[in-house]
């Protein structure tokens, strides 16, 4: 079990990885631990970008994906993501454009 979520247990090398290297989870008002619901399933949004030097040699299964010009780590089996800060920045700027709104968290769960 990774972090209290019962799913990809593979990916725990690399978040443990990239926290030991500093990176931290970005902090949501109702959530306590790294992974969080969304309406596409759970994921794990960092602060800081990827470090993929860090994480290069960890072994994984084939189905995990280092993307770094998407700045995000997938796992094709249970499709779940493990974000960088760049990725969510991109993602933000993207939603506050769309919606001439500034980003706020999701507090209704």
């Amino acid at each position: 079990m990774i972090y209290g979520y019962n799913g990809c247990d593979h990916l725990e090398p690399v978040l443990e990885a990239l926290l030991a290297a500093g990176n931290r989870v970005d902090p949501h008002p109702q959530v306590t631990g790294p992974f969080r619901p969304s309406q596409g399933g759970m994921y794990c949004p960092l602060i800081d970008a990827i470090d993929f030097a860090v994480i290069a040699d960890i072994p994984r299964v084939p189905d995990v994906a280092f993307d770094p010009d998407d700045d995000a780590v997938f796992c094709h089996s249970c499709w779940l993501p493990i974000y960088g800060g760049e990725n969510l920045r991109r993602s933000r700027e993207a939603w506050e454009r769309a919606t001439g709104k500034p980003f706020q968290p999701n507090t209704d769960r």
